[in-house]
């Protein structure tokens, strides 16, 4: 089973095959990158007989693997991870400010008030 992980241009290719999906040119070296990795197969193969035509529509088309949707699991769980961290972390700044903001305030308030209450 392929381990390694998912850089943000092959989730977002990878994606494409959650349905058959007949790539373009410009597709086809990161479809070979998928392919070799174990995320994609082949769904469709568009026979071609020497001699006919074949149909525009009638493509070779490939499929995402239980190992693709791993990966693709795998990278969603990773970003919600960092998405969740990164909120703490702000969540942990703003207490932070605030909890500066108080202390500043009583501080004043205890200059101010201090004289007026002896």
């Amino acid at each position: 089973m392929p381990t390694d992980e998912l850089s943000e241009a092959d989730y977002h290719e990878l994606l494409k095959y959650r349905e058959p999906h007949a790539p373009s040119r410009e597709e086809y070296n990161r479809l070979v990158s998928l392919k070799r990795r174990g995320f994609v197969k082949l769904n469709h193969f568009a026979f071609a007989h020497p001699g006919w035509q074949r149909a525009p529509e009638d493509r070779d088309t490939w499929i995402i693997t239980p190992a693709g949707e791993d990966a693709l699991s795998l990278a969603e769980e990773q970003a919600r991870q960092r998405t969740e961290e990164k909120a703490e972390k702000h969540r942990a700044k703003i207490l932070q400010v605030a909890l500066a903001v108080i202390t500043a305030l009583i501080g004043a308030a205890a200059v101010i008030l201090g004289p007026l209450l002896l």
